[in-house]
Formats: C-alpha cells, sequence, structure tokens
C-alpha cells in the first residue's frame, strides 16, 4: 500500500488499505494509512469524486483515533487535511489547530511536527521553522516532516536549505514522491 502511494498509484493504495483495515480492523496504523490514501485520490479527483474520497477519509481518521485517541500520524494527516480542505468539505484552521494541539498527546516529535505543519499554512515561517526542526532533531521518521521543511524554507528563500530538507524526505519512506516535485521545481 505504501509502496503504490510512493509511486503515485493513489487507487491502487486506497484498494490495498481497504483490505487491510477490513482484516486488521484494529489497527490505528492501517486505518491513518487508508485516510491519507483517500485525502491523495481526493486531491486527484474531480469535485464530485473527490467528495467520497474526502468522506472515507475522514471515517478512516476517525476509526484510527477511535482505536488510538493518541495516534500522532492521524493528527499529523488531519492538521494536514483541515488546513488544506476547501471550507466546504470541512476545511477549518480552527479544527487543523485543535488536532496540533491533539497530537502534543502522541509525544513532543509529533506535537512538534503537527505545529509546524498547522504554523506553515498560517504563513509564520519562522515558528513552523522551530517546530519543524525540533521535530526531526527529536528523531521523527515521517518524511513529510521534511517536505514541510523544505517548503517553510523555500517560503523564506533559503533555496539550498529547502533543497537539503528536500532530499532528507528520501531517507524516510513517507512523503518522497512531494519532495520530488518540490524539488523539481526549486530547480526548474
Amino acid at each position: 500500500g505504501r509502496a503504490t502511494r510512493q509511486q503515485e498509484k493513489f487507487a491502487e493504495a486506497l484498494a490495498y488499505f481497504e483490505k487491510l483495515t477490513a482484516t486488521y480492523p484494529d489497527s490505528a496504523d492501517y486505518w491513518m494509512w487508508l485516510g491519507r490514501a483517500a485525502g491523495l485520490s481526493a486531491s486527484e479527483a474531480s469535485v464530485f469524486r473527490a467528495k467520497r474520497f474526502v468522506n472515507v477519509l475522514k471515517d478512516a481518521f476517525d476509526k484510527a483515533l477511535a482505536i488510538d485517541p493518541d495516534h500522532g500520524a492521524t493528527h499529523v494527516a488531519l492538521v494536514q487535511f483541515y488546513a488544506e480542505a476547501p471550507f466546504i468539505v470541512g476545511g477549518s484552521m480552527k479544527k487543523a489547530r485543535r488536532h496540533a494541539e491533539s497530537a502534543e498527546g502522541a509525544g513532543e516529535a509529533y506535537g512538534d511536527m503537527a505545529w509546524g505543519i498547522y504554523y506553515s499554512y498560517d504563513k509564520e515561517y519562522n515558528t513552523a521553522l522551530e517546530h519543524l526542526n525540533a521535530a526531526t532533531e527529536a528523531g521523527i521518521e515521517e518524511g513529510m516532516a521534511y517536505v514541510f521543511l523544505g517548503r517553510v524554507y523555500a517560503a523564506l528563500g533559503e533555496t539550498d536549505k529547502a533543497k537539503a530538507a528536500y532530499e532528507q524526505t528520501y531517507e524516510q519512506d513517507d512523503g518522497a514522491s512531494f519532495a520530488r516535485k518540490e524539488l523539481a521545481a526549486l530547480e526548474g
């Protein structure tokens, strides 16, 4: 599932995680990955199809948090979803902030990652940078932390640091496809 997601085969990843959640319904990780795959599918779909994927995303994330209320990766994914999503499908910085607060219960690294993502969308780049650097220094194993670190450095005009952050993503399993696109945009 994660491999197909990295290859940007979002429909295949979604189907794979649907099977995994049916087989292992008590796995917060699988529900979180299903939600992430649904979110990526929504971002590639028409407005009408996107609504279905958003419903799958919300349901999957709700189930992950019902299993483990302190599941850091799910709270981080919800911060990103609520900060990015249009209001019509539930997007809200207030909801994103609530999940950033909840991510603190999963540990300092997830709390910092969630706040870093939140502040990056709020365009408070220096505060975002503090949190994202703290998350990566704490050893968080989420490639998306480096993707957002790269985005913040790029927004601050620090291209070399942005490139280094994107390249660091390749050492993590998650986020490499995003890093490749954003690195290509910086270099192009």
